[in-house]
């Protein structure tokens, strides 16, 4: 995939926080192919020593 050059260099002002559920989460990992199961399941997640996904 080429790189759209006039993208290059620009700056974006931050955003407020927000917050972000399970199925969100769930679904970026998908999207970018990351299988780890902590990102969908809450006992995997807290086998790991977190509070939840």
């Amino acid at each position: 995939m080429a790189l759209d050059q006039s993208f290059v260099g620009r700056s974006y002002p931050p955003t407020d926080p927000y917050e972000v559920g399970r199925e969100k989460i769930r679904e970026f990992a998908e999207a970018v192919g990351d299988t780890n199961p902590a990102y969908a399941d809450t006992e995997a997640a807290k086998a790991l020593g977190h509070p939840d996904v």
